[in-house]
């Protein structure tokens, strides 16, 4: 890493650490480095810094602790701009004030900005609540979509509320077909399930957008292959819910726990595995294709063209 600029972004009042910067490879190749409140474009194979762009306005960091969200808007088919979205984030010295037990409300404002411009700015715009990575005392519930292409002022759109409190270690992933899938909020050191105000939750939660809705029908791609992936149908041959696993729980969270967890996941795998065949239908396991699978030998013996039929 650039010692320079690593001199650059560190946090001189001692304050706060700089750990997880946002990183981005720009299209000439080049990475878009964002840690405290600095950002540059880093040449990593000469290990130089290139370019440096403006601070974000108003003097807040924006990467951890605290930590607020960055993204690389969708690319255009021309691949000649690339946008950066940084949002939200604790105000500087909430880590401190924090540990003193006074609770700062989180930051509300984007931070957009062109890096392929000649002469990048950022523009700022705000969200219709703050957001920050910890949640640790007000958990946002409410959904908002980011809409790039709308007018200043009307980019943000806001859906329905989960009802889970979805807090620190938790993760979201887009699926496939298109759903949301959220899951794993632990805001305690170790897995605690009682007698805290924000416990351990193993939970699973689909959200489905609103281009999920049926007059964007003719709009959404169809997953063609494999046949069974190609709807939101479960697959006929699935009997999850038919079947005993334990899910493995523990509540002391050290390195001897995560073992015996992993042990037992093991074991609960096995005992998914010894379940599967008191599922299936008795008579012919076998399809009835000879373009799928081979004939019995007996028939290839008496007909040469048993393979084709």
């Amino acid at each position: 890493m650039d010692m320079q600029l690593k001199d650059e972004i560190s946090d001189l009042e001692k304050q706060e650490n700089n750990l997880y910067p946002f990183v981005f490879l720009n299209l000439d190749g080049h990475f878009f480095v964002s840690a405290n409140n600095r950002t540059v474009l880093l040449d990593y194979n000469n290990n130089k810094i290139v370019k440096r762009f403006p601070e974000i306005p108003g003097g807040d960091r924006r990467s951890y602790p605290s930590t607020g969200s960055a993204m690389l808007l969708p690319l255009k088919c021309d691949f000649v701009e690339a946008k950066i979205l940084v949002c939200g984030r604790a105000p500087k010295g909430s880590f401190l004030q924090a540990q003193k037990g006074t609770f700062v409300q989180a930051l509300n404002t984007c931070a957009r900005m062109k890096i392929t411009d000649p002469n990048p700015k950022w523009i700022m715009e705000k969200m219709p609540g703050p957001r920050v990575m910890g949640d640790m005392k007000d958990p946002v519930l409410t959904l908002m979509i980011y809409q790039p292409n709308e007018r200043l002022g009307s980019r943000f759109v806001t859906l329905n509320a989960t009802t889970i409190p979805w807090m620190y270690h938790s993760s979201a992933n887009l699926l496939k077909d298109g759903r949301i899938l959220v899951g794993g909020s632990n805001p305690n050191v170790g897995y605690v399930f009682q007698k805290v105000l924000f416990p351990t939750d193993l939970r699973l939660e689909a959200f489905y957008p609103p281009y999920f809705d049926t007059k964007f029908s003719t709009l959404q791609p169809k997953i063609m292959s494999p046949a069974f992936h190609s709807n939101l149908i479960p697959a006929p041959y699935d009997v999850y819910d038919q079947l005993d696993p334990n899910v493995p729980v523990s509540t002391k969270g050290n390195r001897y726990d995560r073992y015996c967890i992993n042990i037992e996941e093991m074991r609960q795998s096995v005992w998914i595995i010894v379940q599967y065949p008191n599922q299936m239908p008795s008579g012919m396991i076998k399809a009835d294709d000879h373009k799928l699978r081979p004939p019995s030998r007996c028939r290839m013996k008496l007909s040469m063209e048993s393979c084709t039929v």
